[in-house]
């Protein structure tokens, strides 16, 4: 009973919500570096309806927004919903085999036999070797008939294949991707008035002006020619887009003092460092090697602009 008390309380800590009850946001990391200073907020996206019996995978690269997301649904259905803080859990799953997970779900459905509606957020669920075989055993268990199950998961491709194993079974997948340059730009306008750099019009003719591929020449000329008078903020803009990509914390950072210094932060190099690890460490739960993804990056960088294919 003691250990399972030392485990509670360490969960008690990932789950605030336990502590603080739909409060719980002023003491989230997450939630708080969403709403840091005002200086960027990345575009909202409408909630999902957490049904029983509903399994949604959201699947895309690391850091582009999945667990802060996934926080703002247990806000919702916290402040909006008003559904106790008890029928929430939160297991991130980077370290866990699926043993344990196993029984870390069993354990949380069995200390609330009473709650007709369980919320299970997996964070990360790729990182559990079978994770699939996981969701499987609680719809063959019949657990997903008082449950709603929301998982993220940063490799795609092993997701894609492990959901082709397992057809009809009701997952609903949603994709998560870095802001492209356009929506960078539109949220940056939106949340940071700064007059040299988003001039007046330019926020309402960039809205107005979306170009596609298929559009006709006469149609994409027609746009471009709209945007050239702000072709100069353009340029710094996308400048700034290649050091920051589309991801919120080097974002936020990058951007937290331009109002006042007209200066952008230097992102910690340790950033940088985080983000190759974590692109690498996923390759690798992929099976590829370092030394073969760092020649394989080295190639496509070298010769990016210029046709070519396995044989050079």
């Amino acid at each position: 009973m003691y250990l399972l008390t030392i485990k509670i309380g360490d969960l008690a800590d990932v789950c605030l919500w336990w502590k603080h009850g739909a409060n719980f946001g002023i003491f989230d990391k997450h939630l708080k570096l969403f709403r840091q200073d005002g200086v960027f907020e990345i575009k909202r996206r409408p909630f999902l309806a957490l049904n029983k019996g509903s399994v949604f995978v959201l699947k895309g690269p690391r850091q582009c927004g999945k667990t802060t997301y996934v926080k703002q649904l247990v806000e919702r259905q916290l402040s909006d919903l008003k559904f106790h803080p008890d029928c929430i859990v939160y297991f991130s799953c980077d370290f866990l085999t699926s043993r344990e997970l196993r029984e870390k779900i069993t354990w949380f459905f069995d200390s609330r036999p009473s709650l007709q509606l369980l919320f299970l957020f997996l964070d990360e669920i790729n990182e559990v070797r079978g994770w699939d075989v996981e969701l499987k055993w609680l719809a063959d268990n019949g657990l997903l008939d008082r449950c709603c199950v929301v998982a993220t998961g940063s490799r795609p491709a092993e997701i894609k294949r492990a959901a082709e194993k397992s057809p009809g079974r009701g997952q609903v997948f949603c994709n998560f991707k870095p802001l492209n340059f356009r929506d960078y730009v539109l949220n940056l306008s939106r949340h940071f008035r700064h007059e040299r750099l988003f001039p007046v019009n330019f926020e309402q003719r960039l809205r107005n002006s979306k170009i596609s591929l298929e559009s006709s020449l006469g149609e994409i000329e027609k746009n471009v020619n709209a945007l050239l008078p702000f072709s100069k903020e353009l340029r710094e803009l996308f400048g700034y887009y290649l050091l920051t990509g589309g991801f919120p914390k080097p974002i936020t950072i990058f951007f937290k003092n331009f109002k006042e210094t007209d200066l952008p932060n230097e992102i910690p190099s340790n950033l940088y460092q985080d983000f190759i690890l974590s692109v690498l460490g996923d390759l690798n739960g992929l099976g590829l090697r370092d030394e073969t993804v760092r020649q394989l990056l080295e190639k496509i960088l070298s010769n990016y602009a210029s046709k070519y294919d396995f044989n050079g």
